[in-house]
């Protein structure tokens, strides 16, 4: 359980009794292994948090899809008909439009 006194980059260790660092791929954590995040830092590739708790990286979808884990399974789910590129499903996550 991390301490509310700890900085967000900490958690509260209570064996030695002071605030630890999170793996560095963590943004928050509840321990310090890469498997205890709680949450991934949004603007690195390790960005995704699966079913085991680690932050990784997007694996490589094709062309009109996004990637996404849903349920602790990591899938590649479509874009919506009118996005070449998107981060999303619906219609407003286009990163690029057919021209």
């Amino acid at each position: 359980v991390q301490n509310v006194d700890c900085p967000p980059s900490e958690y509260f260790n209570q064996i030695l009794v002071t605030c630890e660092p999170c793996h560095s791929t963590c943004q928050t954590c509840f321990g310090g292994r890469k498997t205890e995040c709680l949450t991934c830092y949004q603007d690195r590739p390790e960005k995704f948090k699966n079913s085991a708790h680690e932050c990784i990286q997007a694996k490589e979808c094709g062309p009109q899809e996004f990637f996404q884990i849903v349920g602790g399974v990591e899938e590649c789910t479509s874009c919506h008909s009118s996005c070449a590129e998107c981060d999303g499903s619906g219609a407003t996550n286009c990163l690029s439009c057919f021209k």
